[in-house]
């Protein structure tokens, strides 16, 4: 609570400094009683340009004091002796900033010249016709009162909607509760998104929204690129994109459809609300680690215990509501990082655990291990899953910019989860190794078969595992990196820019590198000998490694 109070009261703060720099649009200035009987001559289309200071102009020098947003007045009188000064003198005020320029009729000047009237409409600066009878100190005091006015409601307003955000707090109101709130309060329809693009929370205020947020959620993908504050426009309601962010990192998307646009104190509201839901996304990935720990748990269980029960299964079936018919995978996703990254992978592991395990596994029960850089999930194959998983992985890796990589491999299909082993060695080969397409995997069942076979043969998996134990002990003794560099030589089929980009280190090093795993080992990867042995050696070392 007091993380939120401090918020709020960084806002209050922010509210304030605005308050003195408030304004009015010019639209709003003639609606002021001392404006009433003035004519809008020209320059329509900066109606809606908003007025800081209203200042009266009646010596020459006066334009070159201007600071902008001013609407400025004047009689005429600094310019009586000099006519030719009206004609650029509209320029001028365009050059400074200003909102508007208001001139008394039949004082100094009888006619309006046709320039200034041009130069209006092309910089869209309003030339307005003051009446005669128009007095300074009047015109002075009612646009400030005006302001005032405006100011201490646009307070009371932001007060009103702190203490209600206050009470959200206080009764400790679920997501989909703030939500609702947060659509009553803005008497819109709200969208809330992680930063995967999938559906948290929704709260719809009317029908016609109903078939907006149809088409938003059928098309997701169009609003991945855009701006977040970006307002559209679909069938005439209006549609704003805002981040949920918490230290600066993007947790999710708040989108807003409405019949209006978007004001300041809707926004404000909009953003309260995005601090409390932000928060309520980091703790709900607190209760969601829980969850993920006893899954952890009956997968140890299931993987390492022999001749367990039939009625052991048949209970688990039953906890996650798997049916008789389904089909069951395995994907293993493999990161990939520098030791730069090591204090910062559990990090990522979270958010890659709340966003693609949790929010897309979870309605159709998984199970999950972990070993190593390894994360192996098994699940039922329903609906687009596989689908929608690639696609969810590709946003999140890109949001990363290639500080971690993760590459994923994914099993044979299976009649039951009972063969949770087969699932594992194959997802994890192809994910040690991976192809582009997600199910392309005759090649890593091929190879977890292979592996299946050396188990059994000692002496043939002793040689494999003897090649890279002596590039282990090499690097280990010598504090060098030939093992990882061979892994993303491999990884990067073996092409020597592609892996010096991504181990950050120069051509020449990367070639004295394979030179000395050549010499260390005996195997060059110029032969396809050398390339099998080094790669069977390496899928080997990966297999031993996640045992």
């Amino acid at each position: 609570m007091n993380k939120h109070m401090n918020l709020f009261n960084e806002q209050i703060q922010k509210t304030k400094i605005e308050y003195g720099t408030s304004s009015l649009p010019v639209s709003d200035v003639l609606k002021i009683p001392i404006f009433k009987g003035c004519k809008l001559i020209s320059g329509e289309s900066g109606i809606s340009k908003q007025c800081k200071d209203l200042t009266i102009l009646e010596t020459p020098d006066g334009v070159d004091w201007l600071r902008g947003g001013e609407f400025l007045v004047s009689s005429g009188y600094a310019f009586k002796d000099n006519k030719e000064k009206y004609d650029d003198i509209i320029y001028k005020l365009h050059q400074k900033g200003v909102s508007a320029f208001g001139i008394k009729r039949n004082r100094y000047l009888k006619i309006i010249p046709e320039k200034m009237i041009e130069q209006s409409c092309k910089y869209s600066l309003p030339l307005i016709l003051l009446p005669f009878e128009l007095i300074y100190t009047d015109a002075v005091s009612q646009f400030y009162e005006a302001l005032f006015y405006k100011k201490n409601k646009y307070l009371l307003e932001q007060k009103s909607i702190l203490e209600k955000f206050n009470n959200i707090i206080i009764n400790g109101e679920n997501t989909q509760q703030i939500v609702e709130f947060i659509a009553m309060l803005t008497d819109s329809s709200v969208l809330i998104f992680d930063c995967v693009y999938n559906l948290i929370s929704k709260s719809v205020n009317s029908s016609q929204h109903e078939l907006i947020i149809e088409k938003i959620i059928d098309n997701i993908s169009k609003f991945y690129e855009v701006n977040s504050n970006k307002q559209i426009q679909i069938d005439n309601v209006y549609i704003n994109k805002h981040e949920i962010k918490n230290r600066d990192k993007t947790l999710g998307y708040f989108i807003r459809i409405g019949d209006n646009p978007e004001d300041k104190v809707l926004r404000k509201t909009i953003n309260y609300g995005c601090w409390i839901i932000s928060s309520k996304m980091v703790n709900n990935v607190g209760d969601h680690f829980n969850n993920l720990k006893i899954k952890k748990m009956v997968t140890e269980i299931i993987m390492n215990k022999d001749n367990l029960s039939k009625s052991f299964f048949l209970k688990k079936r039953e906890i996650f509501q798997w049916k008789d018919q389904d089909k069951f995978v395995g994907i293993c996703f493999h990161f990939l990082y520098n030791d730069s990254m090591k204090n910062k992978i559990n990090d990522y592991k979270k958010q890659f655990y709340d966003i693609i395990l949790i929010r897309i596994l979870d309605k159709n029960g998984f199970l999950i291990t972990e070993k190593h850089d390894n994360v192996f999930v098994l699940f039922p194959l329903r609906d687009n899953i596989l689908q929608d998983i690639k696609k969810k992985v590709q946003i999140l890796y890109k949001s990363w910019k290639d500080e971690i990589s993760i590459s994923y491999g994914i099993s044979d299909k299976y009649t039951d989860f009972i063969y949770i082993k087969n699932m594992y060695y194959e997802s994890m080969i192809s994910a040690i190794f991976p192809t582009n397409n997600l199910i392309a995997k005759n090649d890593s069942l091929r190879f977890a078969k292979i592996i299946g076979l050396l188990e059994d043969n000692k002496e043939l998996y002793d040689s494999y595992d003897s090649v890279i134990s002596k590039l282990e002990d090499y690097d280990s003794k010598h504090n060098a990196m030939l093992l990882e560099t061979l892994k993303m030589y491999l990884i990067c089929n073996m092409n020597k820019k592609y892996t010096s980009d991504k181990l950050f280190i120069h051509a020449e090093t990367l070639r004295y590198r394979l030179n000395k795993i050549k010499e260390i080992t005996g195997y060059s990867l110029n032969t396809s000998e050398g390339i099998f042995m080094l790669y069977m050696g390496i899928i080997i070392y990966e297999v031993q490694k996640s045992n």
